[in-house]
């Protein structure tokens, strides 16, 4: 196309972008300078910002790109004062993990929870939305205070601070949202680019944090040149002209080069053919049985009933490695002879394989856990995994929880009825001629749970979720979007099944071969190649 421009329309091409980019400016700057200006601009950024999340989309339009340049605003508070770059940044963090989080209110309605007055059953998806909301964006607010220190110290280093302000708030993010200190990393920025192979594929080598660090780095960049242009407003206000410097052009430069090497890399990665020296050929299936917690918890379906179902969805299956979801069986599954019959008499008359969430309860010392087992047609596997990381408040209470007032605890209570207690292990369950790495449904957050896989040889991880608490959300897009992140970080398959949906198949490349909708009972089957090696 530019071969068939003239130098002159090029130069009226560029003069045309130039006054409008200098027109946007005076815009920004100008209501930048109204009293409620600075929070107008933080409200909207923090939203354009929380419109990146996984599963927020209208149609086929999605906002996933917009984390790209919507945190610079949020970085600009480096240049501002103590108190303001608090206030602001605490008002910035709230709009966004308020958007982000949004999937909490899908635990309304709460008529399943038994027990519990119903003035707190329409409170409790507000409270739990609110409270993880300013648990996540105080963990934001700390990490940009801690790196505003540092900045301040360096400040007219600018190509230093370009990659130690994002180190810095990246580091500190990372440390707090560790599960020993009661964090969740569920709106870390890197997990709004799931959908781009080639974006995510260098986190093989380099972890998911490090695409943290590259796009707080391009946010950083666009906040010194956005700061510079500021001042040149300042200075000459009524014939502002956009002056670009050799130390803006530098930070800006630094950071595109940077994203194009690791596109570059990631490119490269995605191009690279797979090793299929030793491989070997498997047919999966994912059931979702979409029975809702309702139907659980309420008690309008019994275990015979909740049996049969997986039943007639099993009989669908053969030749197959087939997965049921998280507690699909839900029963103390090593007590009852009666499923593990079933089971084994399923996996002889269909050649079947079968993973199952189910429960396991050790009578001798009174502890109850949220367990995975293998089944073959010889019977239960002998190992069997017990869920490491679980859910506070859903599976287990802290012990914090014993200071609040009794009325308080009441609405604490977990869904199991008994606490469950935790795993203290990974373990790769063997089923048949297939090693298989096992998360239970929130663990696929964690990358350092998957980590403990990478040695094993089995080209294999499961992810049994159940997501029919959140009814209708988007956090199965979300799971979904943890979940290809592991399987790019481990090399690795991951199959995702969720009871109500949706479950997904995502390739070692961070690919989704195959997926499922929410609210469908569905198998999910595909024929996959695995490297042996």
């Amino acid at each position: 196309m530019l071969h068939y421009l003239q130098n002159s329309d090029i130069n009226k091409l560029l003069e045309w972008g130039i006054a409008k980019l200098t027109l946007a400016l005076k815009v920004y700057f100008k209501v930048r300078q109204q009293k409620f200006g600075l929070i107008a601009i933080f409200i909207l950024s923090g939203t354009i910002a929380g419109l990146s999340a996984p599963g927020i989309h209208f149609g086929a339009l999605d906002f996933a790109n917009n984390i790209w340049f919507a945190l610079t605003p949020f970085i600009l508070l480096l240049f501002t004062g103590f108190w303001q770059a608090l206030g602001l940044g605490l008002i910035y963090g709230l709009i966004y993990n308020l958007i982000y989080l949004n999937w909490f209110l899908g635990l309304s309605p709460l008529d399943w929870l038994s027990g519990i007055d119903k003035y707190w059953i329409d409170l409790i998806p507000i409270i739990a939305w609110f409270f993880e909301v300013i648990h996540q964006s105080l963990i934001l607010v700390i990490a940009l205070m801690i790196a505003k220190v540092g900045f301040n110290l360096t400040r007219q280093i600018k190509l230093f601070n370009l990659l130690a302000v994002p180190l810095i708030i990246t580091v500190v993010m990372s440390y707090l949202n560790q599960y020993k200190l009661s964090g969740v990393g569920w709106t870390s920025f890197e997990y709004t680019q799931y959908h781009n192979p080639v974006i995510i594929e260098p986190c093989y080598f380099f972890g998911d944090k490090a695409l943290t660090l590259l796009i707080l780095m391009v946010n950083t960049a666009f906040a010194f040149l956005v700061n510079d242009l500021y001042r040149q407003f300042g200075n000459n206000k009524n014939n502002f002209q956009i002056k670009l410097f050799k130390p803006d052009l530098k930070i800006v430069l630094t950071a595109f080069i940077i994203f194009i090497c690791w596109f570059g890399c990631g490119l490269i990665i995605f191009s690279l053919p797979e090793n299929n020296i030793n491989t070997q050929k498997i047919k999966v299936a994912l059931i979702q049985p979409n029975i809702t917690v309702e139907e659980r918890y309420q008690h309008q379906l019994s275990f015979a009933q909740i049996l049969q179902k997986n039943v007639c969805l099993l009989n669908q299956c053969h030749d197959e490695l087939v997965i049921l979801p998280e507690n699909a069986t839900p029963t103390n599954l090593i007590g009852n002879i009666g499923a593990v019959v079933t089971y084994k008499f399923l996996c002889w008359k269909n050649r079947l394989k079968i993973l199952t969430g189910a429960m396991y309860k050790n009578s001798t010392v009174n502890k109850i856990y949220n367990s995975a087992y293998g089944i073959n047609d010889l019977g239960l596997n002998k190992e069997i995994y017990h869920k490491r990381y679980l859910v506070p408040f859903g599976e287990f209470n802290p012990a914090w929880v014993k200071l609040l007032p009794q009325e308080l605890q009441e609405i604490t209570c977990t869904p199991a009825g008994s606490e469950f207690s935790f795993g203290d292990k990974s373990i790769s369950l063997t089923i048949g001629k297939i090693k298989i790495n096992v998360l239970i449904c929130f663990e696929v957050l964690y990358p350092e749970l998957s980590k403990d896989f990478q040695s094993t040889n089995s080209p294999i991880i499961v992810n049994l979720s159940d997501l029919s608490w959140f009814h209708n959300s988007i956090i199965g897009e979300q799971m979904i979007a943890f979940a290809t992140f592991r399987s790019v970080e481990n090399h690795k398959y991951v199959l995702f099944v969720a009871n109500t949906g949706p479950s997904s198949i995502i390739s070692p490349k961070g690919i989704n071969l195959a997926k499922t909708l929410s609210g469908q009972k569905v198998i999910l089957e595909k024929e996959l190649t695995l490297n042996t090696n």
